[in-house]
């Protein structure tokens, strides 16, 4: 073990993970904060190793690794990159899926307003495109292109978001809404471009 990590007792997550998946027969990506750490937007160092896997796995901690795993079919179905950690190389999710992913789980995230500082932040470092978001958001549930689509309005990012409004105003649930926050009052005004129900105040750390 490299001297830099004999007090963790354990080497990072990143040198064991692929390894580790591959053992149990699992399609995954590192994700969520996670994979916007590692691609140069995690705002706050994440607390947790997350990773989205395509069954379930209970979480596993190794000294100071924590693992957290997230159960979704789209793992081994959406883009992803290959990332080489000092030891192994690993799957983590491309920009755009990384953003849809963290507007899909806010609680898991840290709320919706860190949730919005990432993907601010995330959307000016990668440069991910309109085109690219909207085929990514394919795959997931319509709230969390909805969600994604007024936070990135909301804190000004720079991207093309007529996209991603065009494949939420197609979903088969579009005469439904969603609350911006899940966890959030049963209440608010509704956001008839994006269908969002703005249950919560969000402020962004810009």
């Amino acid at each position: 073990m490299p001297p830099q990590f004999r007090s963790w007792g354990v080497l990072p997550a990143t040198d064991f993970i692929d390894a580790y998946m591959r053992a149990l027969g699992r399609r995954y990506y590192v994700g969520l904060l996670s994979a916007a750490e590692l691609w140069g937007a995690a705002h706050q160092r994440p607390q947790t190793f997350q990773v989205v896997v395509d069954k379930n796995i209970a979480d596993k901690d190794f000294g100071r690794v924590k693992l957290r795993f997230y159960t979704a079919n789209r793992a081994g179905r959406v883009p992803v990159a290959q990332r080489a950690s000092v030891a192994a190389s690993f799957l983590v999710s491309s920009p755009p899926v990384t953003l849809l992913d963290i507007a899909d789980r806010p609680r898991e995230c840290g709320g919706v307003n860190n949730v919005a500082t990432v993907a601010h932040e995330l959307v000016d470092e990668q440069k991910p495109t309109g085109p690219d978001l909207a085929a990514a958001a394919a795959d997931f549930p319509a709230a969390a292109a909805r969600r994604l689509g007024w936070l990135l309005t909301h804190t000004g990012a720079d991207i093309d978001l007529r996209p991603l409004r065009e494949l939420s105003a197609r979903h088969p649930t579009k005469r439904s809404t969603t609350y911006l926050d899940p966890t959030g009052p049963r209440a608010g005004a509704t956001d008839r471009t994006w269908q969002i129900i703005i249950n919560t105040e969000v402020e962004a750390d810009l």
